[in-house]
């Protein structure tokens, strides 16, 4: 409900939190934001303006760098990646 007090204080926090003057860390793509648009709690300008830093790229990255895959030939027709 748009009216209400309650919708009115959420929309304003969710407006300090999207500032782009600092960092918000993320799990994930900021695209998954948009679907929640439709509840005018917040509009696609604030997300795309928002300085979101995606931790889930930066874990991906550090752990193919930690723990890279080799493979072993077994037979043929067997490859085994050992961790």
């Amino acid at each position: 409900r748009e009216h209400t007090t309650t919708f009115y204080l959420i929309k304003n926090l969710l407006t300090t939190i999207f500032n782009s003057s600092k960092p918000i860390y993320i799990w994930g793509e900021r695209d998954e934001l948009t679907t929640f648009v439709i509840y005018n709690l917040f509009s696609a300008t604030q997300i795309s303006l928002t300085n979101f830093q995606n931790l889930l790229d930066k874990f991906k990255e550090q752990w193919q760098q930690q723990h890279s895959h080799i493979t072993s030939n077994i037979s043929s027709s067997d490859l085994t990646p050992e961790c």
